[in-house]
Protein backbone atom coordinates (compact mmCIF):
# COMPACT_ATOMS: atom_id res chain seq x y z
CA UNK A 1 0.00 0.00 0.00
CA UNK A 2 1.02 3.41 -0.52
CA UNK A 3 -0.63 6.05 -0.40
CA UNK A 4 0.33 10.05 -0.86
CA UNK A 5 -1.33 13.09 0.06
CA UNK A 6 -0.98 16.69 1.04
CA UNK A 7 -0.95 17.24 4.61
CA UNK A 8 -0.56 21.03 6.24
CA UNK A 9 0.78 21.70 9.16
CA UNK A 10 0.74 18.10 10.17
CA UNK A 11 4.99 17.66 10.46
CA UNK A 12 6.01 20.28 13.14
CA UNK A 13 3.50 22.84 12.30
CA UNK A 14 4.85 23.24 8.38
CA UNK A 15 3.09 21.55 5.28
CA UNK A 16 4.81 18.44 3.85
CA UNK A 17 3.76 15.72 1.45
CA UNK A 18 3.09 12.92 3.13
CA UNK A 19 4.22 9.33 1.50
CA UNK A 20 3.03 6.64 4.21
CA UNK A 21 3.56 2.75 2.84
CA UNK A 22 3.81 -0.50 4.07
CA UNK A 23 6.88 -2.39 3.10
CA UNK A 24 5.13 -4.01 -0.07
CA UNK A 25 4.23 -0.28 -0.64
CA UNK A 26 8.19 0.92 -0.44
CA UNK A 27 8.96 -2.05 -2.70
CA UNK A 28 6.64 -0.74 -5.53
CA UNK A 29 8.00 2.99 -4.87
CA UNK A 30 11.15 1.79 -4.53
CA UNK A 31 11.45 -0.36 -7.94
CA UNK A 32 9.41 2.90 -9.77
CA UNK A 33 12.39 5.37 -8.73
CA UNK A 34 14.96 2.48 -9.68
CA UNK A 35 13.20 2.50 -13.27
CA UNK A 36 12.80 6.25 -13.35
CA UNK A 37 16.83 6.98 -12.45
CA UNK A 38 17.29 5.24 -15.88
CA UNK A 39 14.79 7.87 -17.77
CA UNK A 40 15.83 11.27 -19.71
CA UNK A 41 14.22 14.51 -19.00
CA UNK A 42 10.21 14.29 -20.35
CA UNK A 43 9.76 10.91 -20.04
CA UNK A 44 7.63 9.37 -17.82
CA UNK A 45 7.31 6.07 -15.69
CA UNK A 46 4.09 5.16 -14.58
CA UNK A 47 2.85 2.35 -11.34
CA UNK A 48 -0.28 1.59 -9.78
CA UNK A 49 -0.93 1.20 -6.20
CA UNK A 50 -3.63 -0.07 -4.50
CA UNK A 51 -5.25 3.53 -3.91
CA UNK A 52 -3.39 6.23 -6.18
CA UNK A 53 -1.76 5.83 -9.72
CA UNK A 54 1.70 7.38 -9.75
CA UNK A 55 3.12 9.32 -12.76
CA UNK A 56 6.91 9.75 -12.15
CA UNK A 57 8.24 12.83 -14.79
CA UNK A 58 11.83 13.06 -15.01
CA UNK A 59 12.22 17.48 -15.09
CA UNK A 60 14.84 19.81 -15.58
CA UNK A 61 13.53 21.92 -13.13
CA UNK A 62 12.70 21.56 -9.59
CA UNK A 63 10.95 18.86 -7.81
CA UNK A 64 7.21 18.53 -7.27
CA UNK A 65 4.73 15.75 -6.10
CA UNK A 66 1.20 16.43 -6.71
CA UNK A 67 -1.07 14.30 -5.12
CA UNK A 68 -4.77 13.35 -5.48
CA UNK A 69 -7.29 11.11 -4.78
CA UNK A 70 -6.46 8.63 -7.16
CA UNK A 71 -3.36 10.13 -8.72
CA UNK A 72 -0.04 11.08 -8.11
CA UNK A 73 2.38 13.19 -10.15
CA UNK A 74 5.65 13.27 -9.36
CA UNK A 75 7.51 16.00 -11.34
CA UNK A 76 11.10 15.08 -10.19
CA UNK A 77 14.66 16.18 -11.05
CA UNK A 78 16.83 13.35 -11.90
CA UNK A 79 18.73 13.84 -8.30
CA UNK A 80 15.70 13.51 -6.51
CA UNK A 81 14.83 10.66 -8.17
CA UNK A 82 18.18 9.06 -6.91
CA UNK A 83 18.01 10.58 -3.53
CA UNK A 84 14.34 8.51 -3.02
CA UNK A 85 15.39 5.68 -4.38
CA UNK A 86 18.71 6.04 -2.13
CA UNK A 87 16.42 6.55 0.89
CA UNK A 88 14.20 3.66 0.46
CA UNK A 89 16.88 1.54 -0.35
CA UNK A 90 17.99 2.21 3.27
CA UNK A 91 14.54 2.00 4.68
CA UNK A 92 13.86 -0.96 3.55
CA UNK A 93 16.85 -2.94 4.98
CA UNK A 94 15.60 -2.83 9.05
CA UNK A 95 12.20 -3.86 9.74
CA UNK A 96 11.19 -1.43 12.39
CA UNK A 97 9.02 1.40 11.09
CA UNK A 98 10.92 4.64 9.89
CA UNK A 99 11.14 7.50 7.83
CA UNK A 100 12.94 10.36 5.74
CA UNK A 101 12.74 13.70 4.33
CA UNK A 102 13.04 14.94 0.76
CA UNK A 103 13.68 18.39 0.51
CA UNK A 104 10.88 19.53 -2.98
CA UNK A 105 9.56 23.00 -3.72
CA UNK A 106 5.88 22.53 -4.63
CA UNK A 107 3.38 22.20 -3.03
CA UNK A 108 5.50 22.04 0.33
CA UNK A 109 8.80 22.13 0.82
CA UNK A 110 9.25 18.75 2.61
CA UNK A 111 8.37 15.23 1.52
CA UNK A 112 7.68 13.10 3.87
CA UNK A 113 8.72 9.15 3.79
CA UNK A 114 7.27 6.94 5.93
CA UNK A 115 7.18 3.07 6.13
CA UNK A 116 4.85 1.33 8.73
CA UNK A 117 3.91 4.33 10.88
CA UNK A 118 0.39 5.25 9.73
CA UNK A 119 -2.57 3.39 9.47
CA UNK A 120 -5.70 4.13 7.53
CA UNK A 121 -8.94 3.71 8.77
CA UNK A 122 -12.45 5.15 7.22
CA UNK A 123 -10.33 7.44 4.87
CA UNK A 124 -8.87 9.04 7.90
CA UNK A 125 -4.63 8.56 8.83
CA UNK A 126 -3.71 7.85 11.83
CA UNK A 127 -0.38 7.08 13.63
CA UNK A 128 0.29 2.93 13.73
CA UNK A 129 3.15 3.41 16.32
CA UNK A 130 3.08 4.52 20.19
CA UNK A 131 4.14 8.19 21.32
CA UNK A 132 2.94 9.53 17.70
CA UNK A 133 0.33 11.65 18.69
CA UNK A 134 -0.48 13.97 15.16
CA UNK A 135 -2.96 12.74 13.03
CA UNK A 136 -3.03 13.70 9.25
CA UNK A 137 -6.17 14.39 7.35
Amino acid sequence: MIRVQFAPGSHQQEDVVLATMDRGGSSVLLSAMRAAAGLSVGQTNTVTSEIQEHRIAISAESSRVEPDAARVTWDLHPETVREIADKLAGMSEGSAPCHNYIDIEEPARTLYLSVDEYAWHDGAIRSARPGIARNAT
